[in-house]
């Protein structure tokens, strides 16, 4: 949401006709740079969701601004939100319940677009879609809104995997050595890890993951049902989110390849 003037320039010069803003000085230069873009608001909800990353403006400020005439409803298109480890539906709904609040400010017709981090039905289970969709077509029918969704971790995550080697395993730590880790974007656990250089299938033990960098930092903890030996290939699934964008050659690693092959990564 904060852009400096040579990025805004460029982006409107290319056809970009929509932008978010979150405080004052990114309005107006939005609406010097960007007169005919659609300009969503960014509002805080840290007051709903503590954990949440403090984005966003809040309702007291938005108020001031408006009071003030610095800023007009008519030139708020709408309003957005970013609501970290969105799982519970419960939270989201008191957000949405919130984004009413500040509708009521700005007024109908306009943009709620819902933001993105949201996991696939069988991480969250249907009901929190169930509960989300009859919430936003609440929302459409009431006040007139067009709802964006950013797909997110639903797609992102699930787009692609991670396959490394097991370059040493410490068995009385149950530690595991990968040829990958914090420089190749190793930045959360995977959910499901397979071993395709052997499939026999071994009582569940739990072990730590390491690369070899000399931080020694723990990359993360989890239980394999399968038989590993150094020089096993591992995959891990939904790694597509986070990863690879985050890689370099720090400690002279050499930065991982992508392979794509029919239509997945």
């Amino acid at each position: 949401p904060i852009k400096t003037e040579e990025m805004i320039d460029f982006l409107y010069k290319e056809g970009i006709r929509y932008f978010v803003f979150e405080d004052f000085n990114e309005y107006v230069k939005l609406s010097h740079l960007a007169s005919k873009a659609k300009k969503i608001l960014r509002i805080d909800i840290t007051h709903i969701s503590p954990n949440t990353i403090e984005y966003g403006m809040t309702e007291k400020k938005l108020q001031i601004l408006l009071n003030q005439r610095s800023m007009s409803v008519d030139d708020i298109d709408g309003i957005t939100f970013y609501l970290a480890k969105n799982k519970d539906v419960n939270s989201i709904l008191s957000v949405l319940t919130y984004c009413e609040k500040i509708i009521n400010i700005i007024g109908n017709n306009k943009i709620l677009n819902i933001g993105g981090n949201y996991r696939l039905p069988q991480e969250v289970g249907t009901e929190y879609y169930e509960q989300l969709l009859k919430k936003l077509n609440s929302i459409r029918s009431k006040y007139g809104y067009v709802i964006y969704m950013e797909p997110g971790r639903s797609v992102v995550k699930s787009a692609g995997k991670l396959v490394t080697k097991i370059i040493d395993i410490k068995e009385d730590k149950h530690q595991i050595f990968l040829d990958s880790g914090l420089p190749t974007g190793i930045s959360y656990s995977p959910n499901c890890i397979i071993n395709i250089s052997k499939t026999i299938e071994m009582p569940l033990k739990k072990y730590d993951f390491f690369d070899i960098t000399c931080s020694h930092r723990l990359l993360f903890s989890t239980e394999l049902s399968c038989q590993i030996s150094i020089g096993d290939i591992l995959e891990f699934l939904n790694f597509g989110s986070y990863s690879i964008c985050k890689s370099s050659n720090f400690h002279g690693w050499e930065t991982p390849r992508c392979i794509y092959k029919k239509g997945v990564w």
